[in-house]
């Protein structure tokens, strides 16, 4: 949707001038929001990861328990299979903390237990002896350092700008142009790069390396061809964030210093800016065909809106200015626009 911004004169003061911002206020509510919304997917990305290697790694131990490939757990037949498939989540999850993958299953009163370790770290002994569970173990880990990476880089830079309110204009403005920060993005792709290693490891493994190694690992047919569907879908948070579904305006922060928006206090839990943006933007559009209702409601401070929608109209301009082919293409949809920008056009003809 392409929507048109006309200037207007700023009668009221200007922005922040109406009384103290909640911008600076002393509750971080902005990094709460930021916490847990619009950092979510990376915290789905990384449990989903966790999960899916734990309850697969379980089924696999099963599966080679059931079918007599560890001799070394002979005992373990007697051992009902919902005991067999606990011992292989517990083993896997253990891994995954420690890096030390050790099997404990059975009841020595029974004479079933058996303890064996495959490896106290996924670097030590031979690689060719469970490659598979070292291999995911080690990318476990770098999506977790990477995801807690990519968290402290935008904390901090969050910290920086000195924005605490969540519904201040400049936390909004923020969040749009973290999401397009080369460094932001570098980071999430390195996070992403441990779910799609897997499926390629995964891949490989089940169809290439078994078909000329012996193994006693278990994973092969439809178990390997679910564990890789199960990864893709564990990256496609990294996706919703490297590409947001919603048009992104890169509005500069400090311009927008001192004005905030009302956003009920539960919105700071579940409500992204990007979704925000698009009610503000559509309020936007119908005040500037004179129905200001809708930007009346969204601001904090109503006195404020005439002097917001100046602000927003001259760095909209600036936005478009910087990228020619997205004016180019917006000058080729709307005949009013000519050779100039949409609000220069819209005052002019007004003039």
């Amino acid at each position: 949707m392409v929507w048109v911004l006309q200037r207007v004169k700023p009668g009221p003061p200007p922005l922040g001038a109406m009384g103290r911002s909640r911008s600076r206020s002393y509750f971080p509510s902005a990094f709460i929001h930021l916490f847990c919304v619009e950092l979510a997917p990376l915290f789905v990305m990384i449990f989903s990861f966790y999960g899916t290697i734990k309850e697969q790694g379980g089924k696999n131990f099963y599966d080679a328990i059931r079918g007599h490939k560890l001799s070394e757990f002979a005992k373990l037949d007697g051992v009902g299979d919902f005991d067999v498939m606990a011992c292989g989540k517990d083993a896997i999850e253990r891994m995954l903390w420690t890096g030390i993958l050790r099997f404990q299953c059975g009841d020595p009163a029974q004479g079933t237990y058996v303890e064996e370790d495959v490896f106290l770290s996924p670097f030590a002994g031979d690689w060719s002896f469970w490659p598979l569970a070292r291999a995911i173990c080690v990318l476990d880990w770098w999506t977790f350092f990477t995801c807690a990476a990519t968290v402290g880089y935008a904390m901090s830079r969050l910290c920086r700008t000195g924005e605490r309110f969540f519904g201040s204009a400049g936390y909004l403005a923020w969040t749009w142009n973290l999401e397009q920060d080369r460094r932001f993005t570098l980071l999430i792709v390195l996070a992403a790069f441990g779910p799609i290693a897997s499926c390629v490891y995964v891949l490989y493994f089940a169809f290439i390396y078994s078909a000329f190694h012996e193994t006693n690992e278990a994973g092969h047919g439809m178990g390997s061809i679910q564990t890789i569907v199960q990864m893709i879908l564990v990256a496609y948070p990294a996706k919703m964030m490297l590409i947001p579904e919603t048009p992104i305006h890169h509005w500069k922060t400090e311009r927008f210093a001192g004005i905030d928006f009302k956003r009920p206090w539960y919105s700071m839990f579940y409500q992204s800016n990007d979704v925000f943006g698009v009610y503000l933007v559509d309020a936007l559009w119908r005040a500037q065909h004179g129905h200001c209702e809708k930007l009346e409601m969204l601001m904090f401070n109503s006195d404020e809106m005439h002097a917001f929608m100046q602000t927003a109209a001259r760095l909209q301009d600036e936005s478009d200015e910087e990228d020619p082919a997205f004016l180019s293409m917006i000058k080729g949809l709307s005949p009013t626009m000519g050779g100039t920008t949409a609000s220069s056009a819209t005052s002019s003809g007004e003039e």
